[in-house]
């Protein structure tokens, strides 16, 4: 079990960056993980091809596990540009599409909305996550 926690944070961190802002995904797991058990995530000492393995049988549950919710936050993002493109299509006199989405960002206030409430559904997974990952982890270094 003290291995599920290295593990199930490497395929958490592979399964947002698909689907959301990696570095704002990044940071939330990072700051996620408990000292202590990041302590031993972090010990060479730890790790063995033991711990290897059971990692790799964790994958396929976890990744399911998690597909499904970020899932549904790829449909959100995608509700966000879909909205963003209906807001773009009044401005016909701007066909760049570089200059089109970097005016999207100033203009539509709807866009920063949007991609609030994903940031956040983010965070509310991760956070979730957190302590499943954590008493996982603490359970397995008893």
């Amino acid at each position: 079990m003290k291995s599920i926690i290295l593990y199930e944070t490497i395929i958490l961190v592979l399964i947002l960056t698909v689907y959301c802002d990696h570095e704002e995904i990044d940071d939330q797991i990072i700051a996620a993980i408990d000292d202590k058990i990041k302590s031993k995530m972090c010990d060479p000492n730890v790790i063995t091809d033991s711990i290897a393995e059971r990692l790799e049988k964790c994958e396929e549950m976890y990744h399911k596990k998690l597909e499904i919710e970020f899932d549904k936050l790829g449909h959100l993002e995608e509700q966000c540009d879909n909205h963003t493109d209906t807001f773009m299509d009044k401005y016909t006199k701007l066909n760049d599409q570089h200059y089109r989405h970097h005016l999207s960002d100033v203009c539509n206030g709807q866009h920063t909305k949007c991609h609030a409430q994903m940031k956040q559904q983010i965070q509310d997974i991760v956070t979730k996550t957190k302590n499943t990952l954590n008493t996982y982890s603490y359970v397995g270094y008893k």
